[in-house]
């Protein structure tokens, strides 16, 4: 199994509804069509993705759109170019990629 970790990240600002998640990593096993993928946060869930799947995410977050990974609780965890992110569960999509542009540029 092949990880590609992200480093440890400060909020952008609990205050935005947008917190930068720390310790989340790729994770892939299997082969070929059999492959799978595997988004872990560090003391959270694991979100499972096909290969086909996972593809469609990276092309999002390639074309400059935050996508959602999944959700926990009242949490749901996006990836942008930015990184990975937690975002309240009642923020739609384009609150939340205006809020990581908006936090990004506080960096």
């Amino acid at each position: 199994m092949s990880e590609r970790p992200f480093p440890e990240q400060e909020p952008i600002g609990s205050d935005l509804g947008v917190r930068r998640a720390a310790g989340v990593r790729l994770r892939k096993s299997g082969f070929w069509k059999f492959k799978l993928y595997r988004v872990s946060v560090a003391r959270g869930p694991d979100f499972t993705y096909t290969r086909g799947a996972f593809q469609r995410l990276v092309d999002e977050v390639e074309a400059g759109r935050p996508v959602l990974v999944g959700m926990e609780r009242r949490h749901n965890l996006w990836w942008a170019k930015q990184g990975f992110f937690w975002a309240d569960a009642d923020l739609p999509a384009e609150m939340v990629a205006e809020r990581i542009a908006d936090g990004d540029s506080m960096l």
